[in-house]
């Protein structure tokens, strides 16, 4: 990295260990959560959009099918 981003990068995002403590806590932390949960802040946070799940999928699979099957 150039020296001169460094002292931008600590004035404007926090230390890696931040992160690392949140991935710590998240996967073995005191919480006894249901596997596949949100968590913001470590709390057990709702999904938004989740009644889109299975348009965007569907979408998702159409774009897949368009794009890589073979087409004879």
């Amino acid at each position: 990295m150039p020296f001169y981003l460094k002292p931008i990068m600590k004035l404007f995002f926090p230390h890696p260990s931040k992160g690392a403590s949140l991935l710590y806590d998240a996967a073995v932390g005191g919480k006894n959560e249901a596997s596949g949960v949100f968590l913001v802040k470590s709390q057990v946070t709702e999904l938004k959009f989740t009644d889109q799940g299975r348009k965007v999928l569907d979408k998702a699979s159409d774009i897949y099918e368009r794009e890589f099957t073979l087409q004879h």
